[in-house]
């Protein structure tokens, strides 16, 4: 069986192009996340201005009562 000699240029090149596309599908990753999260907030604070109750805008779009809590004071002011 014949190998074909270690060829250290190329195994850096393969390296750096893994990296960089993990890199990339991370970084995707955390922009879907912070979209989603965005939308979620918008969505808040639009069920907070038509007098939803916070329990029930924090059930429905997914964000943590505290986080609406402090959505719907930013409104207050």
């Amino acid at each position: 069986m014949f190998l074909d000699p270690y060829n250290y240029e190329l195994d850096l090149e393969v390296q750096k192009e893994e990296a960089f596309e993990d890199g990339m599908e991370k970084g995707k990753n955390i922009g879907f996340t912070d979209g989603a999260n965005k939308k979620a907030e918008e969505d808040a604070v639009n069920f907070l201005k038509e007098g939803i109750a916070e329990e029930v805008v924090s059930r429905c779009v997914g964000l943590p009562i505290d986080k609406i809590q402090d959505l719907a004071e930013e409104l207050k002011k």
